[in-house]
């Protein structure tokens, strides 16, 4: 069935820079939409959650940690306030002096997706706001950066303590995030999905959509309290038990536990490097035993044994396994232990994209108690089986995100009966959602949107001031190093100072004529004039970056290589020259309406001598293949190999090819699987023709690296086996 509201949030979010909310029903699948759009677009991507444990869900941070708050409100002005219980503008200020990496992953973000909307509170979002403009020295809403909140406004709402809203309620409506102050400046969508893949019975989707909508009819409700059974008990049921609080759930829990006849095993994680116990996906002393009835909260990405709220029964555990039972089919199966990582961003100096590395773990087996759990843990997951007792519930959306864990009605036990008290709706949310456009509306706005954001994107690859900070950062290191020769480092940092400045100044006067470029292209539709200058402005700046700033530094670099003493002076030079790289390389992958813009030449680093190194490889004289392969293989990036042997990172690229080739790596490695099948067609229809060649013939952005390593596979014995 065509899912049209997904396609066109992922058209939204991957060829336009349109803020827009991703929302939907329970079971919609807007964690699946999430992933799909992370692994399709090529934009520099940061992903965030309120919580610990939804950031390492959604592969993310926490939005605290990303940008460095505090954990106080937030007021959006510059009012004095009491500062042990709130920060305002100016106070913030002094949390956003980022490190260098920091700052750099923030300048260069070009999506950021916001996971969990509905606990994100207001002053939230605008402290996000005053993050991105104030660190990428840009006033437009988010500092110019794509926002994309994904939740359900109808399931647990932002949690505001009675004092903190006292201040809050001077600037905010209420604490939604939708009442943000620059949520009204951005214009966004609204976008829900309405294809419900959880539940396949449609009267009962029709019952959940009324509670969720919080107008129950009595045929509803007498629907509903069919499946009350108020003497239900789930002894030799095996369904769970969803309530309202933790002390009744871990009572549940610790009761039946102790109640089981055999020995209690207790399973301690393992947790590496930085993992907040705030973030801990489950406990960390995990106690079970053989008949305890259990619960997985992950799925099973490699096998798909299992998913996120499949319910078993513990029959076996050995030292070192854990057998249990599935509740739905019989099956058995034997439980590994799985891995949680915390990940952070950084930037690519070579390729300025932002990645992610993993600052720490938490391995424990993915299982939990589940004889009940709270109905707030229980938001995102399913069950055949549940027992709902909703009797003392307090919070609003509380009695929809219940029900609609159930996958069917039939396997739904009510301990309490469903009434109109206990279908509690916020009146602003459903008039929120009443603004939705239509999808007509929605996709009638997206040829302007994918305009717009092609004009953007190239109006800010051609801007320079950025650099301007990268040279201060190399310039503080000078500074606080004493070196040889340091009268000419200060000549030269003179000289880049000087440089940039000029194409700055250059860029904004070309801005300029970007802009009567467009208007001619609108009114014509004739887009060959402006693809003309286009391509002599990345001709002209391209050969300026490489002949003013990475000559120069590379001379620089290769002069001071050598020398003694020279060390963390010769990283933060080296570390300049990879972003003028960057510079140049993001310039020859300019695209307009996904149509690569430079078809010519590639100025590369093969183009330059390599830097002499004192360093030598240990067994350099061994084949200069297997070295890479060594290093690669004690965890070495490319990168880091090309720097520690002296060589250009496209020479290391063709080694890993070699190794690719020979099925000693996997492609997958460096190329998304989603790449590969993409590329591998043009592989295979011209495998005479040249890298050159080639790289004219795709009609998507690549390089020739990318193409070196998928080359190498397509001639794989992997391949060959197919």
């Amino acid at each position: 069935m065509i899912n049209k509201e997904a396609e066109l949030a992922e058209e939204y979010a991957i060829h336009t820079d349109q803020t827009f909310f991703l929302t939907g029903k329970a079971g919609t699948g807007k964690t699946t939409l999430l992933k799909k759009i992370i692994e399709k677009s090529s934009k520099n991507i940061a992903v965030v959650a309120p919580t610990g444990v939804a950031a390492i869900n959604a592969g993310g941070s926490t939005i605290h940690s990303m940008f460095g708050f505090p954990l106080k409100i937030y007021v959006p002005t510059f009012d004095r306030v009491d500062i042990n219980n709130a920060t305002n503008k100016a106070l913030l200020k002094n949390h956003l002096r980022y490190r260098t990496d920091k700052r750099k992953v923030i300048q260069a973000l070009e999506l950021l997706i916001i996971d969990e909307i509905s606990m994100v509170r207001a002053d939230t979002l605008d402290a996000i706001d005053y993050a991105l403009k104030y660190t990428r020295k840009n006033q437009l809403p988010f500092g110019g950066v794509q926002v994309i909140v994904i939740g359900d406004l109808f399931q647990l709402s932002p949690i505001a303590r009675n004092h903190d809203w006292d201040i809050l309620r001077q600037y905010y409506p209420s604490p939604y995030f939708f009442h943000a102050k620059v949520w009204n400046e951005t214009r966004p969508l609204l976008i829900e999905l309405k294809k419900v893949y959880r539940q396949e019975e449609e009267n009962f989707i029709h019952l959940l959509n009324a509670i969720r909508n919080g107008n129950p009819t009595s045929d509803v409700l007498d629907q509903l309290n069919e499946q009350y059974d108020p003497d239900f008990t789930t002894k030799n049921n095996e369904s769970i038990i969803l309530t309202t609080h933790n002390n009744k759930a871990n009572d549940i829990n610790l009761k039946a536990l102790n109640s089981l006849d055999s020995r209690a095993h207790k399973f301690k994680a393992e947790v590496d490097g930085n993992f907040a116990d705030s973030a801990f996906p489950i406990d960390e002393i995990l106690t079970l035993k053989e008949g305890a009835q259990v619960m997985f909260i992950r799925n099973d990405t490699e096998e798909g044994a299992y998913f996120n709220g499949k319910l078993a029964k513990v029959e076996h555990i050995g030292r070192e396994d854990i057998k249990v039972r599935f509740l739905d089919d019989d099956r058995t199966y034997f439980i590994d232990k799985v891995k949680w990582e915390n990940k952070v961003y950084s930037i690519d100096k070579e390729t300025n994209e932002v990645t992610q590395e993993v600052v720490g773990s938490f391995k424990q087996y993915p299982i939990r108690l589940a004889w009940a759990i709270t109905i707030h843990k229980s938001q995102g997951l399913t069950f055949d089986k549940a027992v709902i007792d909703i009797g003392d519930a307090f919070a609003i959306g509380q009695t929809y995100v219940a029900l609609s864990r159930c996958t069917n009605l039939e396997g739904m036990t009510l301990k309490s009966k469903v009434n109109p008290k206990s279908v509690r709706v916020n009146g602003e949310v459903q008039a929120f959602y009443q603004s939705a456009p239509s999808i007509q509306e929605i996709e009638s706005g997206l040829k302007e949107a994918k305009h717009l954001y092609s004009r953007r994107k190239l109006r800010a690859t051609f801007s320079f001031g950025y650099l301007k900070d990268d040279i201060n950062d190399w310039i503080s290191v000078l500074e606080k190093k004493t070196i040889p020769d340091k009268a000419k480092a200060v000549d030269l940092s003179l000289q880049l100072n000087k440089i940039q400045k000029n194409l700055d100044r250059i860029s904004q006067s070309f801005q300029f004529q970007l802009d009567k470029l467009f208007q001619d292209y609108d009114a014509s539709g004739d887009p060959s004039e402006l693809l003309e200058r286009i391509t002599k402005a990345i001709e002209y700046f391209t050969n300026d970056t490489f002949e003013k700033l990475i000559k120069p530094t590379h001379e620089h670099l290769a002069a001071y290589s050598l020398k003694k003493g020279t060390k963390a002076y010769n990283e933060a030079v080296s570390d300049l020259l990879e972003i003028f790289w960057g510079r140049l390389n993001t310039l020859y992958a300019l695209d307009f309406l996904g149509e690569k813009i430079w078809k010519g030449k590639q100025i590369s680093q093969d183009d330059l001598p390599p830097i002499p190194s004192a360093k030598k490889v240990k067994g350099e004289k061994a084949d200069t293949f297997a070295i890479t392969l060594g290093l690669y293989e004690d965890g070495k990036s490319v990168k880091e190999i090309a720097k520690l042997r002296s060589m250009a990172a496209t020479t290391i690229e063709g080694h890993m090819a070699r190794w690719v080739e020979k099925g000693k790596i996997e492609i997958t490695k460096f190329v998304k699987p989603a790449r590969l099948k993409k590329i591998l067609p043009f592989i295979d229809k011209n495998e005479s023709k040249s890298l050159t060649e080639l790289i004219k013939e795709i009609p998507f952005d690549t390089t020739f690296g990318e193409l070196k390593l998928v080359i190498a596979y397509s001639k794989s014995p992997k391949m060959a086996s197919k």
